[in-house]
């Protein structure tokens, strides 16, 4: 099977996928309430995009993706966030920083729909605690990216993964569609998501099976 080397002279590193990540979950009432708003409005009205939707029960910020390949490493990845505390200290001193959510705009050419957090003092905390907890993983070999540059903290609501066909109401009608309509998600564009008070910043997995209440496999935590 090949790995490095392909059928010419070149030789190509064979890249590694992602398949844990640090995030912090939003799953405060009063957000999830928002955020299941959306969701019910667009399946509603729009069901051939369905697939498309993140469900509410999975919505969180993601501070960095790393590839952990076996045991040893997924053990020491874990180790290495129960360790921060004193990082977390350090960037977010005697409160929990809190994030408002507002408006909806979209990248990638249209394939993704997100919100993002209002600039204000508790975001510039919770990206200096992003910086300083990938800084500690750069170091214990976890991560080489350049996170100042990568770091665009947001919220995924929908995501068109690939070319994909999609049925008409009449059931008839098909039609192969490359990016996410705007009519589909322009009613929210306005619109107002909410606060949620961070908690804590979770190691989980992508691949795992998802737990009882339909989030990802956590690995370990570390509180506000």
């Amino acid at each position: 099977m090949k790995t490095w080397l392909e059928n010419s002279s070149s030789v190509k590193v064979k890249k590694t996928r992602p398949n844990y990540f640090l995030s912090v979950r939003l799953n405060s009432k009063g957000i999830q309430e928002k955020f299941n708003e959306f969701f019910n409005y667009v399946s509603k009205k729009f069901p051939e995009y369905n697939k498309m939707l993140i469900n509410p029960q999975q919505i969180h910020i993601t501070l960095f993706v790393l590839h952990l390949g076996n045991e040893d490493s997924i053990g020491n990845a874990k180790n290495c966030l129960l360790t921060s505390k004193d990082i977390m200290k350090d960037s977010c001193p005697n409160y929990k920083p809190s994030l408002h959510f507002q408006g909806i705009d979209v990248f990638n050419g249209g394939r993704v729909v997100y919100t993002t957090p209002k600039n204000n003092d508790d975001l510039v905390a919770f990206t200096k605690l992003t910086y300083a907890l990938h800084e500690k993983f750069q170091r214990e070999g976890f991560v080489n990216n350049d996170i100042k540059k990568e770091f665009k903290p947001h919220v995924t609501l929908m995501k068109l993964r690939r070319k994909t066909i999609i049925k008409h109401n009449d059931g008839k009608k098909k039609e192969v569609i490359k990016r996410i309509l705007p009519e589909v998600y322009e009613h929210f564009k306005g619109f107002d998501f909410g606060t949620h008070y961070l908690d804590s910043v979770e190691l989980s997995s992508m691949l795992l099976p998802k737990g009882d209440d339909g989030y990802y496999a956590r690995l370990g935590n570390i509180e506000f």
